[in-house]
């Protein structure tokens, strides 16, 4: 099987490294326990990095297939990731399967064995194969912090679950899928492309699954303590909301592409916390409260 790997990386130079360790430590797992082995040939777009990833990378892994894509260092993590895709898809080999990680998460030694049997789960129960997220935990508390999604992040059970939203700290698919929906839309600058991705498969009739198990390692920064952007002045609010690494414009276009009935009331919520900070954040913690309740009910049932 030859798999074309994907992923971008800015100054993460130890997590990079890291994470690369951990992918080939599966790989040389699997290898050495099926005949039907599989080769790996990575893409890493390094996006401006300073603090020599790039070069680390190529020091440590002297004997990998690696390329490494040097960007402008405004490519963020959509960019990057549609520059490697780019460079896979010019390349002269023909993929069976493409992987797309995030650097900042360590692969667990079932990563491609896990990989592979859902795939065959896909193909038993739906005729045809799908996109497939990895179950990513945190190091730490040992639970779900990255993978599929419905109304809510979905846990492991003993077998792959449908969902809607994927991420791509691990996400996994075949050249069949890429034939349908091609690749990450380029209106993404930032965030997103993942969660879109996993949209247009499902319109697509494509089955979005989550492995069987966690497959990786990842703290889910997102989940710390919320930006407070009334204690802003204007200038610095609005040069953090348009930030591309805050995700803000992308979240706008994925609601925009896939609940166009939704999106003027989440343009309304952008200016509002632009404009009147302190109204926003009302209207943000009751929200949050609701879906804090919501969750609750769910793990309660």
């Amino acid at each position: 099987m030859k798999i074309a790997v994907l992923l971008t990386c800015f100054n993460r130079r130890e997590k990079t490294l890291s994470c690369l360790s951990s992918l080939f430590y599966a790989l040389e797992v699997y290898n050495n326990k099926y005949e039907n082995k599989i080769d790996l040939s990575i893409y890493l777009t390094d996006d401006g990095c300073t603090d020599g990833t790039g070069n680390a990378v190529r020091e440590n892994f002297i004997d990998k297939n690696i390329t490494i894509l040097q960007g402008t260092g405004n490519l963020f993590w959509a960019g990057g990731m549609r520059l490697g895709w780019d460079a896979a898809l010019k390349d002269s080999s023909v993929w069976d399967y493409y992987l797309l990680i995030n650097d900042d998460t360590d692969m667990l030694p079932c990563l491609f064995e896990d990989l592979i049997k859902t795939d065959t789960y896909c193909i038993d129960k739906y005729g045809k194969q799908g996109v497939y997220t990895g179950f990513i935990r945190d190091p730490e508390t040992k639970k779900a912090s990255f993978g599929g999604s419905t109304s809510h992040l979905l846990t492991p059970k003993d077998h792959p679950l449908e969902c809607t939203s994927a991420c791509a700290n691990v996400m996994f698919f075949s050249q069949s899928v890429v034939d349908v929906i091609g690749t990450f839309d380029k209106r993404y600058i930032h965030a997103g492309c993942d969660y879109d991705y996993s949209r247009m498969a499902c319109r697509a009739n494509i089955p979005v699954l989550t492995t069987y198990s966690f497959v990786g390692e990842c703290e889910n920064e997102h989940r710390k303590e919320d930006i407070d952007t009334s204690k802003m002045t204007f200038s610095q609010r609005k040069k953090f909301m348009y930030k591309p690494t805050t995700g803000r414009i992308d979240y706008l276009l994925y609601i925009k592409k896939f609940w166009p009935k939704k999106y003027y009331a989440s343009k309304s919520l952008f200016l509002i916390e632009l404009y009147l900070p302190w109204l926003y954040k009302m209207i943000f913690n009751q929200r949050r409260k609701k879906l804090s309740q919501k969750h609750m009910q769910h793990a309660n049932n």
